[in-house]
């Protein structure tokens, strides 16, 4: 168990998600806290750092789970690839002493209904309010906010809901750590439509369901791929009862159910465990049991099975899929099961970016 937590509160993120709109406007941030918590946690097992991403604006903007997930698609490939790149310059293991877990999650504001009270459940799986962030228990050591005027603002708010509503801290919010802020040109009225891929009435059907299967590699190396994948399947399953095949009247138990297969060779305790406290930061549950093969709470069940146990005829019939198009090489040999079933996303695979990327 690491003993090194950190929390990066992020302004809002550019209005463009490119590679380099993201690199310029988030790369002193993130690189900055990422080599101070790796500094801190050098003679410890990996350290953890949860990089909160603002997704108010895009909520806001969005009127579709659907339309939210092409939106948020390319943000998240974006930020990954950056936290690869960083790592990747600053020479930060993938494993053991000096190795930092770094997990993207997106926080909110909360979503009023026309009767003026809050509204939970319009909001995707993928995110958390600030205030449920600022209330849990999560074992912080170092809280990191960025040196601008937006920055210090998302701090204050967040540090005056944890001061009054959330644990006992010490003077951890007292001893917060400015790091430097890109740069950005915020337009309030634009909108980015560089979306990766079209909102099309073919992407509004692969979207349909409530069950995701995520096909990820496993290996330590091809975390933020992983990574990557297991956000944009939270992101998949429909939230607003006003959404297809959503519960009408009912919202319980079993309401999204994501299915991580993986090889054999790497589906052990250690990854279910790294997997489950990923969907932990993502969704705010942190009362997950490790020693269980499937979590549920009253909202998501998470289920891990192998390729080879893996029925794609019939269990993945009503299912959406999330692929990287990098993890062809370890499906062995199933793609004629798959073609038959269900509905595929294939997302990019995620790597360092070169220094002379152009995108």
């Amino acid at each position: 168990m690491s003993s090194i937590r950190g929390l990066l509160l992020l302004p809002l993120p550019p209005q463009r998600a490119t590679y380099s709109h993201i690199r310029t406007a988030l790369y002193p941030s993130i690189r900055s806290t990422i080599s101070s918590v790796a500094k801190a946690g050098r003679t410890n097992d990996t350290s953890v750092l949860e990089i909160a991403v603002p997704l108010t604006r895009l909520s806001e903007e969005t009127h579709t789970h659907q339309e939210l997930f092409v939106r948020v698609n390319p943000l998240v490939a974006s930020l990954y690839q950056l936290i690869a790149t960083i790592c990747a310059e600053l020479g930060i293991p993938h494993t053991g002493a000096g190795s930092v877990d770094v997990r993207v999650l997106f926080v909110q504001d909360e979503i009023d209904s026309p009767d003026g009270e809050s509204d939970e459940k319009t909001s995707p799986f993928a995110s958390l309010t600030y205030a449920a962030l600022a209330v849990s228990n999560r074992q912080w050591t170092h809280v990191f906010a960025v040196e601008s005027e937006q920055g210090e603002q998302t701090f204050k708010r967040f540090w005056a809901i944890a001061r009054e509503h959330g644990p006992n801290r010490g003077d951890l919010f007292t001893r917060v750590r400015r790091v430097a802020s890109g740069m950005q040109i915020y337009i309030p009225d634009a909108l980015d439509v560089d979306f990766d891929v079209d909102l099309d009435s073919a992407l509004a059907g692969r979207l349909k369901s409530r069950k995701i299967v995520v096909e990820i590699s496993g290996v330590v190396a091809d975390q933020f791929t992983d990574k990557y994948l297991l956000t944009m399947a939270l992101f998949a399953i429909p939230q607003s009862e006003n959404e297809p095949q959503a519960p009408t009247g009912e919202w319980g138990r079993g309401a999204g159910h994501v299915i991580v297969v993986s090889s054999k060779e790497v589906l052990d305790g250690d990854l279910k465990r790294r997997i489950s406290d990923f969907f932990a930061t993502a969704t705010g549950k942190t009362h997950s049991s490790h020693a269980q093969t499937e979590q549920e709470d009253d909202d998501l069940q998470l289920t891990f099975t192998t390729f080879d146990e893996m029925d794609y005829t019939t269990g993945g019939l009503s299912s959406t899929r999330i692929v990287s198009d990098g993890n062809n090489g370890i499906i062995n040999g199933r793609d004629k099961e798959r073609a038959k079933s269900g509905a595929e996303i294939v997302l990019r695979p995620i790597r360092p970016a070169n220094k002379d990327i152009d995108d």
